[in-house]
């Protein structure tokens, strides 16, 4: 059996080179990986299949349709020719790019792994401060509601995520070129990523814990524009127009946001802390 990853087939952006096929393997359950090329010939013309990459291990060159090997992550170009060359100058009939990298690499992993644990970190850490300044000690209800909303957008952001990479990612377990393919949705098999822990933090003063949400958020960010640039360089449009359209101008919005308190506090609290909070909380109110 092969399982096999094939990520939008089309949409790709423009580039030196455009992949029409991103593949992902797993390690270390297989260092090779085989996909199907299918030229769509009539069976009666000679044609004869070949590929810039010696890591390529053609099953039949001389069919329309056949098995390729890929031994190694990287970039593949396949073409198919006539192999009648006194036809005419002019034999290609089609030429593909292939991409092969490790699945944990790819964006959309990146994304239902490491990028969704952290959102679900600052949730819990929005939470956190949300009912620790509903607290007796520490009662800043407009604070509270304040840090309250943000997790909601935590919350909005991880469904947003979630449902995208539902819809975008599929895998094709094909059975021994018998039956129909078996369709699942592969993050439930292999899971999201190991376990991971949550820790919050309650800062002593509201200035910190502005700090503190706004060093959370600046982090996600980083991770999504790192993981923005791996999938310019996959030529992975749709990945890249979701990150920065659906996702990013959420958190830079509301970073602005935050700075602007964290500042605003720092003012207000400069000769009187309390009473400093108190008016702040009043302010937002």
């Amino acid at each position: 059996m092969m399982r096999l990853l094939l990520l939008a087939f089309f949409g790709f952006a423009t580039k030196a080179v455009a992949y029409d096929r991103l593949v992902g393997f797993h390690k270390p359950k297989s260092s090779h990986h085989v996909v199907i090329l299918d030229g769509g010939v009539d069976p009666s013309i000679g044609v004869n299949w070949t590929c810039d990459n010696p890591n390529a291990v053609i099953a039949n060159p001389s069919s329309s349709s056949t098995n390729v090997t890929l031994k190694s992550p990287g970039t593949y170009n396949c073409k198919l020719s006539r192999s009648d060359t006194t036809i005419g100058p002019d034999n290609l009939i089609l030429s593909t790019n292939l991409r092969m990298e490790i699945f944990l690499k790819l964006p959309v992993t990146i994304l239902a792994g490491s990028i969704t644990q952290n959102l679900i970190r600052a949730q819990y850490q929005f939470l956190s401060l949300s009912h620790h300044y509903y607290g007796s000690n520490n009662y800043l209800p407009n604070v509270a509601k304040f840090f309250k909303t943000g997790m909601g957008k935590m919350t909005d952001t991880i469904h947003k995520l979630i449902t995208y990479v539902l819809a975008k990612h599929a895998t094709t377990k094909v059975k021994d070129g018998q039956g129909s393919p078996d369709y699942t949705v592969h993050l439930f098999r292999h899971g999201f990523g190991p376990d991971f822990k949550i820790e919050c933090e309650k800062p002593t003063q509201l200035q910190k814990a502005f700090v503190h949400a706004l060093k959370i958020e600046k982090a996600i960010v980083h991770d999504l524009t790192s993981t923005k640039h791996w999938a310019e360089y996959l030529d992975d449009a749709e990945t890249i127009e979701f990150i920065s359209i659906e996702l990013i101008p959420t958190f830079t919005t509301h970073m602005k946001v935050l700075s602007d308190y964290k500042k605003t506090v720092s003012n207000i609290t400069k000769h009187d802390l309390g009473l400093g909070e108190f008016l702040f909380d009043r302010l937002m109110a």
